[in-house]
């Protein structure tokens, strides 16, 4: 493609100072019929002084301006600083086409364009409502409530080998390694704000789930960098070192499959342009789509990207819904981040489902997971929303909706379940279903289904004018409504294709529905205004997906059983999982004999595979929990068929599958014996069989085995097993140990030995160290405990079961795991990777116990490879060198105690029998915990 002239570009920018008068001539008309006093100028120039409060939008930046300095105009206190954007357009080889009034020109007409684009607060349809004084709602800044980000605690198989370089030549140093860096990283570092999000990593992959904020926090980042550079004003961000601006890209992923096929389909532009196809050549595609000022140059922004100037925000991993081509697009974006562009900031955003089917990235990704909002940030939201829409009653109006969130939330946690409003996208639209007059609704498919009726009836609301000309455009809103879900059930069957569309394929699934008058005029409401479709980069989808998800369930549940024979294969796929939950919420709701009838489809649906089997039980029993108040028969029931399901040793299903189930089962109530309490509140222990006393081989060498490791020779044959015993048949799980901390275990000194007393009165312990979900589910194991601590546990056991009940020794936790062969693992010598929790699983923490059934003992005791080291009361020993006459099992002391059995950290060599570790009994840990004896 030749490159256009001087004379051309000229062309083209005289074009644009022509477009720019007239936007001129457009907003001096609309500020006069406003009667505002806020000026918005389009200048020719900027000399001469402004009048406050006026803004410039865009226009000749030429003349005698200095664009190269930070300039504050007279009064107006606003800042033009393109001096360093300009250096980084500089600063790859060649020269640039533009010369420096011509890029002061570009730029700001395109960090104008953003702060129109991503700087106006959205009520999900309602972004036009004016208040009672007539004053619209204007800026995100007013309402955004910062998120709060968690770094990812698991360290990284790389992270792990080059730390371990430093414990030399330590046989355990990568498991010493992980174990330091994992509590490292619960300290400082665990949670990031949005004041240093940009400090010190360039690389950041935020993950989270529907409506938590990723996309509305790349907005505001984006809005607030473009007004700075327009303005001068202060970020309420640090930016990296050395670094004075940023140029904000967003960049929704969602429109790169458009991309590829439309260099498909001109063959002859893949010729003149080697990006065509890629995602370096997909951003310059979309940003000349959405911004009209970028149409005059083709190297802005690839000179400002090759010379690390800008901050690239790839929004919504997820939504490229191939898992092969989420794969293809994370290579893409590694490459880009690394070897294309490797000067910038970057940052993908993803759902977790999403995310973690071949979308993981490497190393030089730093993961941040999305929290749930707090109850100060819901507050807070609720109450800049009020400000805005109730001016003279927000106080009011902030608390009875406030109110209304916490009894929602309440009555979910009653029921030990995650609070239902706790993302900014239910917290607003809650707020937007309040301004509707709508009675607020305690079910997620109810909140939905209220949501949709105040967005599509808003075009009726009387006070506001600019609304008049579009009433009736779609006909009805029941009618509209109904012709939207068929909308959205098409896109959401697309799902390997976009979940967005283009205007022919929007006409071709709305021609059945809507005449053709009445389709065209919707395209242009659409475009003009949005709603609950709007269009973007000349695509069309839905404001949030999860509004997708909701009307294709809505119209599912309509069509009854029609609709369940093709949604078979659709079971395990994350991209469908919320349409389910939504069709079981909605039908509840609308006809309630075939909610019971749809939620034995899931539960046990005809011709399916185990795998899918166990992911339509899982989905099954989440669907119960969206309920406000279930039946407790009904909830029972799909209970005990996931845990049946999940330890069904006939069927062979992904682990990570099993892991999703365990934690829907957790939240449902784990029925297994051995998992919780008995009917007095105490540990109900499951006990492994009957271990007999007599010899067995312990230990290893290089002989016996190739990964053996020093400190496991000699290989000897151990009588220490000289009574019979039980072992429990799971580590204590986090409801087994809260009886503990609820009976005032931390309290009473009768428990704890003398060293573990005196530790826990100087450290202030009351409970075990904590580190969030999945860590503290009722039926995984618990974890964060000291060596004292799990003593003091077996201590209070014995005295409340009357039992004698303590650690494992040493050589009972070997015997137990390896019985008397010798054997490499507690099943035999196959791999470990789907027969216990460790690293190559995936599963990336702790882990329901008793969820890997091909991974048992020959006793019949679960999970003694990986998911959690375990303490043993013996005292450490660097080898077994007459291990029988110097083996001490006395709880007197500080000394260091075993390990035994690796953890979710671990590698196929680390969750051995023979294995071994060991730890100061102060020390706590993420993958530490332990189990009894009797």
């Amino acid at each position: 493609m030749a490159k256009p002239s001087r004379e051309e570009l000229q062309r083209q920018l005289a074009e644009a100072q022509q477009q720019m008068a007239e936007l001129k001539r457009q907003l001096e008309a609309e500020h006069d019929a406003r009667g505002e006093g806020e000026g918005i100028a389009v200048k020719g120039d900027v000399e001469g002084p402004l009048m406050q409060g006026e803004r410039i939008v865009g226009g000749d930046v030429g003349g005698d301006v200095d664009m190269s300095d930070r300039r504050t105009l007279q009064k107006g206190k606003y800042n033009i600083n393109i001096g360093e954007f300009y250096a980084r357009y500089e600063t790859p080889q060649g020269k640039g086409r533009l010369s420096k009034s011509e890029f002061g020109t570009i730029l700001l007409e395109y960090m104008s364009w953003v702060q129109k684009a991503y700087a106006k607060a959205r009520l999900y349809g309602l972004e036009s409502i004016r208040t009672a004084k007539g004053r619209p709602v204007r800026s995100l800044a007013d309402v955004f409530v910062p998120i709060t980000l968690r770094r990812f605690s698991s360290p990284t198989r790389r992270e792990v080998e080059q730390a371990a370089k430093a414990f030399g030549d330590d046989p355990l140093a990568e498991q010493r390694a992980y174990l330091l860096m994992a509590d490292q990283r619960r300290g400082e570092g665990k949670l990031t704000m949005l004041s240093n999000l940009l400090i010190g990593h360039d690389r950041l992959a935020i993950i989270g789930g529907a409506g938590c904020g990723k996309s509305t926090l790349l907005e505001y980042l984006a809005s607030m960098l473009a007004e700075q550079t327009t303005t001068g004003g202060d970020l309420p961000f640090s930016l990296p070192e050395n670094r004075d601006t940023l140029a904000p890209l967003l960049i929704p992923l969602r429109y790169y499959r458009q991309y590829r096929e439309d260099c498909k389909a001109s063959p002859g532009h893949r010729l003149d342009d080697p990006r065509a196809g890629t995602l370096a050549g997909f951003i310059p595609w979309y940003l000349k789509k959405r911004s009209p000022a970028l149409k005059l140059s083709e190297d802005f922004f690839d000179r400002l990207l090759l010379g690390g100037g800008c901050l690239l925000m790839l929004d919504g991993l997820d939504e490229v819904v191939s898992k092969d081509e989420r794969g293809w697009v994370r290579q893409q974006v590694q490459e880009l981040a690394n070897n294309i562009y490797p000067g910038n900031v970057v940052v993908v955003t993803a759902r977790e489902a999403g995310y973690r089917e071949n979308a993981v990235f490497d190393d030089d990704f730093v993961r941040l997971d999305v929290q749930p909002l707090h109850e100060q940030q819901i507050e807070t939201l609720v109450h800049n929303w009020c400000q805005q829409l109730y001016p003279e009653a927000a106080e009011q109006q902030t608390t009875e909706i406030v109110k209304a969130i916490a009894e929602i939330n309440r009555r979910y946690r009653n029921q030990e379940l995650p609070a239902l409003i706790d993302t900014p996208l239910m917290t607003t639209m809650v707020v937007s279903v309040k301004w509707g007059e709508t009675e607020l609704p305690r079910e997620r498919a109810k909140l939905y289904e209220a949501a949709v009726k105040v967005i599509l009836q808003a075009q009726y609301i009387a006070e506001d004018e600019t609304r008049h000309e579009l009433i009736n455009w779609g006909g009805p809103w029941e009618e509209q409504r109904e012709w939207l879900s068929h909308l959205a059930w098409a896109m959401h069957g697309r799902g390997k294709d976009s979940a967005a569309i283009t205007k022919h394929d929007l006409r071709e699934i709305l021609k059945p529905l809507l005449p053709a008058d009445t389709l065209d005029q919707f395209i242009r409401a659409v475009r003009g205004r949005g709603g609950l479709l709007e269009e973007r980069a000349e695509l069309f989808q839905f404001v949030h997906l999860t509004f997708q998800e909701f009307l294709a369930a809505r119209l599912l549940v309509k069509q009854r059983k029609h609709a369940l024979a093709g949604l078979l294969t659709a079971i395990p796929q994350a991209w469908w999982r919320e349409v389910f939950l939504l069709m079981y919420g909605f039908a509840k709701m609308d006809y309630a004999p075939y909610a019971d009838e749809f939620l034995n489809w899931l539960s046990d649906p005809p011709e399916a595979d185990g795998a899918t089997r166990l992911a339509g039980l899982e989905l099954a029993a989440a669907a119960v929990l969206e309920i406000e108040r279930p039946d407790p028969a009904l909830r029972k029931r799909q209970a005990d068929r996931l845990a049946q399901a999940i330890i069904d040793a006939k069927t062979h299903t992904p682990a990570l599958l099993r892991e999703t189930a365990s934690r829907t089962l957790a939240r449902l109530g784990d029925p297994r014996s051995g998992v919780g309490l008995n009917e007095q509140g105490l540990p109900a222990i499951e006990w492994s069989d009957l271990i007999e006393p007599g010899p067995f081989m312990m230990g290893n060498t290089m002989k016996t085995d190739e990964m053996a490791y020093d400190n496991e020779a000699p290989q000897f044959q151990c009588t220490l097993i000289r009574y019979p015993y039980y072992i429990s048949r799971y580590p204590i799980t986090v409801a087994q140990y809260q009886a503990f901390i609820s009976a005032g275990g931390y309290e009473q000194c009768r428990y704890w030995t003398e060293a573990g007393w005196e530790w826990n009165k100087e450290k202030g312990i009351s409970r075990p160290q904590a580190y969030g979900e999945p860590y503290n589910f009722d039926n995984h194991a618990q974890v964060g405990v000291s060596w004292y601590e799990a003593a003091a546990f077996c201590s209070w056991l014995c005295e409340q079961s009357g039992q004698e009940i303590s650690l494992p020794t040493e050589a009972q936790w070997e015997r137990a795991a390896r019985h008397t062969d010798a054997r490499r693992y507690p099943w035999g010598k196959e791999p470990p990777k789907e027969r216990c929790n460790m690293i190559e699983t995936g599963i990336g923490s702790t882990c329901a116990v008793g969820m890997f059934p091909h991974g048992d003992a020959s006793c019949g005791a679960a999970d003694m490879s990986g998911n959690v080291w375990e303490w043993c009361s013996t005292k450490w020993r660097g080898d077994y060198q007459n291990y029988e006459k110097v083996v001490d099992d006395d709880l007197v002391g500080d000394g260091r105690r075993v390990l035994r059995g690796g953890s979710f950290g671990g590698y196929d060599g680390g969750v051995r029998c023979a294995f071994r570790s060991n730890w100061l009994p102060r020390y706590r840990d993420d993958g530490v915990g332990f189990r009894v004896v009797f």
